[in-house]
């Protein structure tokens, strides 16, 4: 049976916080295991960020200015990731949709993303918009479905690229 991990957006997930130092990170090698590969790239702001993977089921981390400020997880994770008392990847793609929605006051859907901004919580691959009729898809009713990923972020980093969302709802 798999550990559950805790998602709480703006904190972190299981015993990952945003802030933690590469040093704190690395204690939690026996969970998340050994870095397999680390790079650098100019941030948006120009500021470098740091990109650390490690196995395939582990989540990627970001770090920025010497702490975590970004964490994804993918729908291979050896965790059952729970926010609230939704698995997210566990459960229907439309079920923690709604329950992101309900806890950031709305969604946003676009660029392929449907984003929490106020939770700085972005997803891919969940919901994967109308049929002909208008109708939601989701991961879970696709055939050949892509990787479903949840991007964790410190708050405020998707306020440069909330024109490129508009409104959505998951509720009912």
């Amino acid at each position: 049976m798999p550990a559950v991990w805790t998602m709480i957006p703006l904190v972190g997930v299981g015993p990952l916080r945003f802030g933690m130092s590469r040093d704190d990170v690395a204690r939690l090698e026996s969970d998340l295991g050994a870095v397999y590969a680390e790079f650098t790239e100019a941030g948006a702001d120009g500021k470098p960020i740091i990109q650390q993977a490690r196995d395939m089921e582990a989540p990627v981390l970001f770090f920025k200015e010497g702490g975590l400020s970004g964490i994804q997880l993918d729908h291979h994770s050896r965790f059952d990731v729970r926010f609230g008392d939704v698995s997210v990847f566990g459960g229907h793609s439309r079920d923690i949709l709604a329950a992101l929605e309900n806890a950031n006051g709305g969604a946003l859907f676009g660029l392929g993303a449907v984003l929490f901004a106020g939770l700085a919580v972005s997803t891919n691959g969940f919901f994967a918009g109308a049929d002909p009729q208008g109708a939601p898809v989701f991961w879970d009713d696709l055939p050949d479905r892509p990787a479903k990923v949840v991007n964790l972020e410190m708050r405020g980093a998707y306020d440069p690229y909330l024109q490129n969302y508009a409104a959505i709802s998951f509720k009912g």
